[in-house]
């Protein structure tokens, strides 16, 4: 089985983030409408999930139970819940997983990163690609479904609670799991035809960033 076929996609939305998820639903539909998405469906509607589900031929929904003290809390959790939703989709299908965040879209075919991929065992962009020092934007998530990635992802669970309710929590909690296993996990950075970064002309894959008010 090839890495594109032996490969889903995740994200994670909201009912208020609904306008902005669609623009990446229809364009992973148009581009590879045949590698599954799952979505993690926070506050949502049966109507919202329905509407998500005509944008994309192979959606499939996750439905979140949890029960939000504030906004914050909800939001927070949107960005939490990405530990643990990309273990139990690697390990229920059986595939590797590539998270990205709502606020992404594509702007072309994915056919020239699926070999990077494939060399990589973790991929993340990175900020600062220093070991000791390294800072990640986990935005885009490149796992791929191996026994040690899935200790190192249970390991980012723990580390993303013992946080507590703190805003990007599990972003803190992931640059220390790369820091701290460097030299096991294979990670590598995005090419820069895919890093996401919006101002770069070049990506095929764009990370908008917001709107915060969302």
């Amino acid at each position: 089985m090839s890495i594109k076929e032996n490969t889903v996609f995740l994200t994670v939305t909201n009912s208020r983030f609904i306008p902005i998820t669609e623009n990446l639903i229809k364009s992973l539909n148009y581009y590879h409408p045949n590698i599954d998405l799952h979505i993690v469906c926070i506050n949502t509607t049966n109507d919202e999930i329905d509407y998500m589900k005509s944008l994309h031929k192979n959606l499939y929904p996750i439905i979140a139970t949890e029960k939000f003290e504030s906004e914050d809390h909800e939001k927070g959790y949107c960005c939490w819940c990405r530990t643990w939703n990309i273990l139990n989709v690697m390990l229920s299908k059986n595939k590797n997983v590539f998270y990205l965040d709502a606020d992404i879209f594509l702007r072309g075919s994915l056919e020239e990163l699926f070999p990077y991929l494939n060399e990589a065992g973790i991929m993340i962009r990175a900020k600062n690609s220093n070991p000791q020092e390294y800072r990640g934007n986990n935005g885009m998530i490149w796992v791929k479904n191996t026994p040690l990635n899935h200790k190192i992802i249970i390991d980012w669970i723990h580390k993303t609670r013992a946080k507590g309710k703190i805003w990007l929590a599990e972003q803190l909690a992931l640059n220390e799991i790369v820091r701290e296993n460097w030299d096991k996990i294979n990670y590598k950075d995005f090419p820069k035809k895919f890093n996401g970064i919006s101002t770069n002309e070049e990506s095929v894959i764009i990370h908008m960033k917001g709107p915060k008010n969302l």
